[in-house]
């Protein structure tokens, strides 16, 4: 873990499945998935919710993160650094995570995702913020296979910006299925 890691703002969680049932089972799905959540961190911290993401401001990051890698019904996370929705401030805050891990002989890509009403698309974040960056560090775009890259998600109000993604459990939140029950006969061989 780098450390941009140990410096982040807050925790991006990301939810699947419980995106594909009908409204009312998303949200019982959802307030079972947070007390989930809840239950599993051990560190003081302050949950912010939006349709399909959860975003944790937790004291300690690192310990946060390698809780809820264990939890169902997250399909991934990333540590972020969070800033307004204004391009000036996302500019800033990629350069911020990229001046040492870039130079000359590095090479990165952005990738911008953005939710909500902007004056600008994903195409422009990506393509202002990589002409600021490429020009502050002198570092090389490639977005086939670059060194570094940096992912952008723009919601209404404040910006996320990350470096990785971490892959969690995914499936269905514990606790949002019935009881099953298994009878095995006959032998069993190894």
């Amino acid at each position: 873990m780098n450390n941009v890691f140990m410096q982040a703002d807050c925790i991006l969680v990301r939810v699947g499945e419980i995106a594909l049932k009908s409204p009312q089972v998303q949200k019982k799905f959802f307030k079972i998935l947070l007390e989930n959540i809840k239950a599993t961190l051990k560190v003081k911290h302050k949950i912010e919710t939006e349709p399909n993401r959860i975003f944790i401001y937790a004291k300690d990051i690192k310990k946060a993160v390698n809780s809820l890698k264990r939890v169902f019904g997250i399909t991934s996370l990333s540590p972020v650094y969070v800033c307004s929705s204004d391009l000036n401030e996302m500019k800033k805050l990629a350069l911020k995570i990229s001046k040492k891990r870039l130079n000359k002989n590095k090479s990165f890509a952005i990738r911008a995702r953005r939710a909500g009403q902007h004056k600008f698309s994903s195409q422009e974040i990506a393509e202002q913020i990589g002409a600021f960056v490429k020009n502050k560090t002198k570092a090389k775009v490639n977005l086939e296979n670059p060194d570094l890259e940096i992912l952008i998600e723009c919601r209404q109000k404040k910006t996320y910006v990350f470096t990785e993604k971490i892959l969690c459990e995914a499936g269905m939140p514990l606790g949002t299925a019935g009881r099953v029950f298994v009878l095995f006969s006959g032998d069993i061989y190894l």
